[in-house]
């Protein structure tokens, strides 16, 4: 009897030890399922999923569609924040690009990152003029600020 019962504690133990929860602090496990969810309702299916921790207490998803670069962000209950993929300046809307060109006559834009949320959206448009890099933010109604 005594083995009998040495024999399940032992098992009871190293099941207990191998099923062990991971502890709160432990920061392999980034996203939820809620945003998991909120992701695969907005876009399906998507291709090389990656989950990360943001700044300001949000959870990344980089991930591609039909080899286009995404990043999602979401709130920590799982709800959408924001998004943002690479776009050229062709696929910016005629509104934001004719201010633009006006503005920036024979400026060579390097990047242009579209941002859309809830509330907003508008373009980051990254340029460099005599060796220095600027950002401005263009709505897509064509207003043009800098934002760096």
């Amino acid at each position: 009897m005594k083995k009998l019962f040495l024999t399940l504690s032992m098992v009871v133990v190293t099941l207990l030890v191998i099923a062990r929860p991971p502890k709160k602090n432990n920061k392999k496990q980034t996203y939820s399922y809620a945003a998991a969810q909120e992701l695969t309702q907005m876009y399906g299916e998507v291709e090389n999923l990656r989950w990360s921790d943001s700044k300001d207490n949000l959870i990344r998803a980089d991930f591609q569609i039909d080899g286009q670069n995404f990043s999602t962000f979401f709130y920590r209950d799982g709800s959408f924040a924001a998004t943002t993929h690479q776009v050229t300046f062709d696929q910016l809307p005629a509104q934001a690009r004719k201010p633009l060109k006006a503005k920036f006559q024979g400026v060579e834009f390097s990047k242009i990152v579209h941002y859309q949320s809830n509330e907003t959206e508008s373009y980051f448009v990254e340029m460099v003029e005599e060796g220095v890099t600027s950002i401005y933010r263009v709505s897509s109604e064509g207003s043009i600020s800098r934002f760096k």
